[in-house]
């Protein structure tokens, strides 16, 4: 209804009443479909690894502790990680 009454006040001169398109698309039964909305489900996880530095992030030679960020991927109907 909120799309018809607009495009309705957009054509013609006289506006109308959103309540009052609602009211006769009702009595004709031309309402829209409406679509449930989708939710991501979250997929479990393919393996956890253990907390191998436990926050001590210093490192005596370089490239001996590296670190990284979560990946997001969409898989089907869930999320990996």
């Amino acid at each position: 209804y909120r799309k018809i009454t607009a495009l309705i006040n957009q054509l013609y001169s006289a506006s109308i009443n959103h309540k009052r398109v609602q009211r006769i698309m009702r009595e004709y039964n031309l309402n829209c479909r409406v679509r449930p909305k989708k939710s991501k489900k979250m997929g479990k996880p393919y393996y956890k690894t253990d907390n191998l530095l436990q926050r001590q992030f210093k490192a005596n030679q370089p490239m001996e502790v590296l670190t990284t960020d979560i990946t997001y991927l969409p898989f089907g109907n869930s999320m990996l990680y």
